[in-house]
C-alpha cells in the first residue's frame, strides 16, 4: 500500500544530472522516522547542502550562495504555492523540489551572464586588434608619403 507522491524534477547542473525525486528527498532528510510513519519529513539546509555535494554539484557548479537563494525563495513561497508555512528552517517536499528548479535557474542565470560578459571581452579585444591594425596602417602611410 505503498502510495507514495511520484511528484519529481530533473535538474542539470552543467554535466551533473540530478533526479529529483521523493526516494533522493527521504534519502538525505536525515529523518530516520520517515519510513516508519505517513509523515512526509523535512530536510534543513546542512542536509541539502550535504547532498549537492554527494552529488557533485558543490562546489564544481553552483555556490553556497545560491543554495541559500534558492532554499530561502522556496521556502518563503511554500513550494510555489504562495501559502506561506512558519518552518523557515526546514523544507518539506515541495518545497525541496522549488529549491531545485531554483537553484537550476541560478546556475543557468549565472551562465549565462558569465557567457555575456566572455563576449563583451571578446568585442573589446577584437575592436583592439582592429584600432591596432588601422593605426599601424595610417602611421605606415604616413611613413611612405614623408620618407619616399
Amino acid at each position: 500500500e505503498d502510495e507514495k507522491e511520484r511528484t519529481q524534477v530533473t535538474v542539470y547542473f552543467g554535466n551533473v544530472g540530478i533526479h529529483a525525486d521523493r526516494d533522493l528527498f527521504e534519502k538525505f532528510n536525515g529523518d530516520a522516522t520517515v519510513q516508519m510513519s505517513n509523515r512526509s519529513g523535512t530536510m534543513d539546509m546542512n542536509e541539502l547542502i550535504k547532498m549537492l555535494r554527494y552529488l557533485d554539484a558543490l562546489p564544481n557548479h553552483i555556490t553556497k550562495t545560491e543554495i541559500a537563494r534558492a532554499f530561502r525563495s522556496a521556502n518563503r513561497d511554500h513550494g510555489g504555492s504562495g501559502s506561506a508555512d512558519n518552518d523557515v528552517h526546514e523544507l518539506d517536499f515541495k518545497e525541496f523540489l522549488d529549491c531545485m528548479s531554483r537553484l537550476q535557474d541560478l546556475y543557468m542565470n549565472r551562465l549565462n551572464m558569465m557567457g555575456s560578459e566572455h563576449e563583451k571581452a571578446a568585442v573589446l579585444i577584437q575592436r583592439r586588434a582592429r584600432g591596432n591594425a588601422a593605426r599601424r596602417a595610417v602611421r605606415k602611410k604616413r611613413h611612405e608619403a614623408s620618407g619616399v
